[in-house]
C-alpha cells in the first residue's frame, strides 16, 4: 500500500468516525430535547394540579364556613354535598402531584376525613336527624384547618412561581418551613384525634353538583349569562343614528368625531365606534342596534396606576359619581352595591331598585377613576338582558318572622328586600340579611313568601374590594 493510499484510508476512517460522532451527538441532542419537552409538560401538569388543589381547598374552606351561618336543612344539604364532592376533587389533585409533595399524607388524611364527615352529616340531614352542637363544633374546626391549608397552598404556589422553579425539582419541605412565615406545615385534620367518622363510606368524589362560583363584583352578577335580552326598548336604529347616540352618551369626554368599527351580531347586536379624548386616550363604545342604548364604553390609555382601596368616605363619593352619571343618561333608580379597585379605577356595581326592592339581575358596572372621579367605563349587558318592570308579590312573611330562619349564631347588621335569581327563569323575593359571625361577613337570603333560606354568601374583604363567594 502506497503512502498516498494509506493517507486516503486514514482520512476515510477519520471521516467515518467523525460522522458517527456527529450522528451520536444529534441523536443525543434529540433525546435530550425530547426529555426536556417531557419534563416541561410534566412540570406544567404538576403546576396545574397544584393550582386546582389550592382552588378546591379554598372552596372547601368557604363551604365549611357557610355551614356555621345557615339554619335550613336544604342549605345544609347543598353545602355538605359541595364539601363532599370538592374534597374528592382535591384528593384527585393531590394524587397527581410529585411523590415529594410536603405533608401529602396529612393533607390526604384531612381531605378524606372532611369528605367522610360531610357524607355522614348529609345522611343525617336526609334522614331528618338533627345536626348536633358537637357536629357544628367539628365543622368549625374543619373550617379553620381548611382555611390554614388553603393559605399554605396559595403561598407555596406563589413561591414556586416567584422562584421560577418547576414542580419536578421544587423543594416542598423547605418551602413549608421557610422563614417568610407563610409555611409551618399543613394543618392537622380537626378530627384526627376523634370526632370525625373515618369509617364512613366515601363514594361521592364523582358526585355531580354546582361548582362554587367566585363572583368578583357581588352576588348574582352572572345570572343572565345564558338568557335572551328582555330590557331592550325602542325601534331599530341605523349606524348613523347609533353614532349620534354614542356621541351624546360620551358628551364632553369625546374630542372630535367617532369612527365606526363595524356591526357585531352577538346576543345583543351592536354598532361599534372608536374616538379620542382631549388628551389622546382611546374611547371604544358599543351601541345597541335596537333602541340605540350604550351597551359598553371604555376609555383606555394614559399612565397605568395601582391605586389602593380608598377610605369609606371616598368610596361613597365615587359611588355617587357613578350613580349621577347613569341618571344623567336616563338610567335612573340605580343603587350601588359592591365595588372592586383595579389599576386606579373603582369598578362599581349598580342594581336597579323598584318599589324599594333591589333587583339583582338588573346590573350595570361603572368604572370611576379613584383620583380624578372621571367615569372611564360602563358595562350594561346584564341590565339590558334582564331589565323590565316586575310584578312584585306582597310578602307573606314579616321581617321578624324571616329572621327566625337565620342561625342563632349570627349577628344581623342590616336587612332589606331584594329580588334574586335562582335560575334563568326563576326569581325570588327575599329579605337580604347582612350578618357577621366570628369576624366574617355573610349575606343570607330568606324567601319573603315561604320563610325558607334561599342563598348564603361569604363576603371576603380585601385591599381590592369585596369578593362574594
Amino acid at each position: 500500500m502506497t503512502e498516498r493510499t494509506k493517507r486516503i484510508v486514514g482520512y476515510t476512517l477519520w471521516g467515518v468516525l467523525l460522522a458517527g460522532l456527529i450522528a451520536a451527538a444529534v441523536l443525543a441532542g434529540s433525546a435530550n430535547a425530547r426529555a426536556r419537552e417531557y419534563e416541561r409538560r410534566l412540570s406544567a401538569a404538576y403546576e396545574r394540579s397544584l393550582a386546582e388543589l389550592a382552588v378546591n381547598v379554598g372552596d372547601i374552606a368557604t363551604s365549611l364556613k357557610k355551614t356555621q351561618v345557615v339554619a335550613g336543612e336544604r342549605q345544609y344539604a347543598l353545602l355538605l354535598s359541595e364539601i363532599w364532592r370538592t374534597s374528592g376533587e382535591a384528593a384527585s389533585n393531590l394524587g397527581q402531584l410529585p411523590a415529594g409533595f410536603a405533608r401529602a399524607a396529612q393533607t390526604s388524611a384531612f381531605l378524606t376525613q372532611t369528605s367522610d364527615f360531610a357524607h355522614v352529616l348529609l345522611q343525617k340531614v336526609t334522614d331528618a336527624t338533627p345536626i348536633t352542637a358537637a357536629d357544628m363544633q367539628q365543622l368549625y374546626a374543619l373550617a379553620q384547618s381548611a382555611e390554614g391549608l388553603s393559605a399554605e397552598l396559595q403561598g407555596l404556589e406563589r413561591r414556586s412561581e416567584a422562584l421560577a422553579d418547576d414542580l419536578l425539582s421544587y423543594d416542598y419541605y423547605s418551602a413549608y418551613d421557610s422563614a417568610d412565615g407563610e409555611g409551618g406545615g399543613a394543618p392537622t385534620p380537626a378530627g384526627e384525634n376523634g370526632g370525625t367518622n373515618s369509617n364512613a363510606e366515601q363514594s361521592g368524589a364523582q358526585s355531580q353538583g354546582k361548582y362554587p362560583t367566585l363572583i368578583y363584583d357581588g352576588p348574582f352578577s352572572e345570572s343572565t349569562s345564558k338568557a335572551e335580552p328582555l330590557g331592550l326598548t325602542g325601534e331599530a336604529v341605523t349606524e348613523a343614528a347609533a353614532m349620534a347616540r354614542a356621541a351624546e352618551f360620551l358628551g364632553s369626554a369625546l374630542a372630535g368625531a367617532l369612527t365606526p368599527t363595524g356591526a357585531q351580531n352577538g346576543r345583543i347586536p351592536t354598532y361599534g365606534f372608536t374616538g379620542k379624548t382631549a388628551d389622546g386616550r382611546q374611547i371604544d363604545i358599543d351601541i345597541t342596534q335596537t333602541g340605540g342604548h350604550c351597551l359598553s364604553m371604555r376609555i383606555t390609555g394614559g399612565a397605568p396606576a395601582n391605586t389602593a382601596r380608598p377610605d369609606e368616605a371616598r368610596g361613597k363619593e365615587l359611588a355617587q359619581i357613578g350613580q349621577d352619571y347613569l341618571a344623567a343618561r336616563g338610567l335612573t333608580s340605580m343603587e350601588s352595591t359592591y365595588a372592586q379597585y383595579y389599576g386606579g379605577d373603582a369598578v362599581i356595581n349598580y342594581a336597579c331598585v323598584q318599589d324599594g326592592v333591589l333587583l339583582y339581575s338588573d346590573l350595570i358596572k361603572v368604572w370611576v377613576n379613584v383620583q380624578s372621579g372621571e367615569v372611564t367605563g360602563v358595562e350594561a349587558t346584564n341590565y339590558y338582558m334582564s331589565h323590565l318592570s316586575r310584578e312584585l308579590p306582597a310578602p307573606t312573611v314579616t321581617q321578624e318572622q324571616a329572621a327566625y330562619a337565620l342561625s342563632t349564631a349570627v349577628q344581623v347588621e342590616s336587612v332589606r328586600m331584594a329580588l334574586i335569581p335562582l335560575t334563568l327563569q326563576d326569581e325570588r323575593l327575599c329579605y337580604e340579611f347582612k350578618c357577621t359571625f366570628d369576624g366574617d361577613y355573610y349575606i343570607v337570603y330568606v324567601n319573603a313568601l315561604t320563610g325558607m333560606e334561599e342563598q348564603v354568601f361569604l363576603v371576603l374583604d380585601s385591599e381590592s374590594g369585596q369578593l362574594v363567594v
